[in-house]
């Protein structure tokens, strides 16, 4: 660990919301609640990691529509603070002085929050929380399901607990089944199913989904008598 510690490590909450206030990057933002000591200091990193990220996509998407190749274009991507927007503009952009002013600026940041993480890391040994933004539960399509929900939602978060993962306010856990219980077995149909609902939540770009669905986990099955070949199977997005 450096030898000052970040504000939002401490217990002094109104230092350490002030401290939040002044990060844009929404990496870093997600990182904060893995360490800091008070919920209230964990919810804004969070609730605000989402604001920025949803307003530098906003600003990212009228980079990548655009022809034009004026000083404008590359002076909007210095509101963006992300490097994985960053990438995405390099990869989509149509201009291709956007594309390289995106490229080198991603370099940097990512050079940036290298330094970030080794400034702030914990000593070895100390376990590292992984704090849970999205469950997708997909179940076995039988006529009992919905009373089993609450006994497979309750298995999970026990599962996660176990393992030090930490619940927030702000994590979701959603169900869904197939209506063919035989594309259980199709992990391809699955990652299909998890697209379907993040466009339904609002991911309509590609580069969105395709982002996020990359960071789900296959974490395990629940197992049940009547359902074959298991009750229940779910994935996990983390923060971060």
């Amino acid at each position: 660990m450096g030898l000052f510690k970040q504000s939002w490590m401490g217990k002094n909450e109104e230092k350490a919301l002030k401290e939040i206030d002044k990060i844009t990057d929404p990496a870093i933002l997600f990182y904060i609640p893995k360490y800091t000591p008070l919920e209230t200091v964990r919810s804004e990193a969070v609730q605000k990691a989402m604001r920025e990220r949803e307003a530098q996509v906003e600003i990212a998407r009228s980079i990548i529509q655009s022809e034009d190749n004026s000083p404008l274009q590359t002076g909007m991507l210095k509101k963006i603070s992300n490097r994985d927007i960053l990438f995405f503009i390099n990869r989509r952009a149509n201009n291709a002085a956007v594309r390289d002013a995106a490229n080198l600026m991603s370099i940097k940041k990512g050079e940036q929050i290298s330094n970030f993480l080794y400034k702030n890391a914990f000593p070895l040994g100390q376990p590292k929380k992984e704090i849970i933004r999205h469950i997708m539960c997909i179940c076995y399509d039988m006529p009992s399901i919905n009373e089993l929900k609450p006994t497979i939602q309750s298995a999970i978060m026990e599962k996660e607990t176990a393992e030090g993962s930490e619940i927030l306010p702000t994590s979701r856990i959603t169900f869904d089944s197939f209506s063919d219980n035989a594309m259980l077995r199709d992990e391809s149909q699955h990652i299909q199913l998890i697209k379907h609902h993040l466009v339904q939540e609002g991911y309509h770009h590609d580069e969105e989904v395709d982002y996020l669905i990359h960071g789900f986990r296959h974490k395990g099955t629940i197992q049940h008598q009547n359902a074959q070949p298991f009750l229940a199977t779910y994935y996990v997005l983390y923060y971060g």
